[in-house]
């Protein structure tokens, strides 16, 4: 059984010539002939496939600098970002320690305040006490004074009469 292949028209002028030029050859330069278009048609294909893997090469370079050139300018957003929001940073620090000091420092005051209130507390009990101990002083005193001068009163009264 003899398998016939149809090509294309193309092909048939191709093949025609090619034909016409091995009319009249030996066997042999047939054979070199073939194997030369044979080996051309490889190098060719060879060629072709050098060329593809080269193109995707280069396209795959392409796009790695492109992504490279993309992070770069991403990386300078995002450092750039940073830059920006440096300032809020240290502000958000500023208060944060300010806010810190000062709950600190009213605390201490607070603290102060308290033990200074304590403190007059217990001179103001001081105080009282003094006070109470000079008045029941100054009362004792007093009231020997108008028993005093109560029994010369009655001296005078008595020597007034005998007069």
């Amino acid at each position: 059984m003899v398998d016939i292949v149809l090509k294309p028209r193309y092909h048939h002028s191709a093949v025609t010539s090619a034909s016409n030029e091995l009319r009249g050859k030996s066997r042999l330069s047939i054979a070199y002939k073939l194997f030369t278009d044979s080996l051309q048609r490889s190098i060719l294909k060879s060629h072709k496939a050098v060329h593809q893997t080269l193109k995707q090469e280069h396209a795959h370079e392409v796009h790695g600098v492109a992504r490279r050139r993309i992070t770069a300018k991403y990386n300078k957003w995002v450092n750039g970002e940073d830059e920006l929001f440096q300032p809020f940073n240290e502000l958000h620090h500023d208060l944060k320690r300010f806010d810190y000091n000062s709950a600190s420092f009213f605390k201490d005051k607070s603290k102060q305040t308290s033990i200074e209130i304590e403190q007059l507390s217990a001179r103001v009990v001081e105080a009282e006490t003094k006070l109470k101990t000079e008045v029941t002083r100054i009362k004792k005193k007093l009231q020997i004074q108008i028993t005093e001068l109560e029994l010369s009163l009655d001296v005078a009264n008595k020597n007034n009469i005998e007069l």
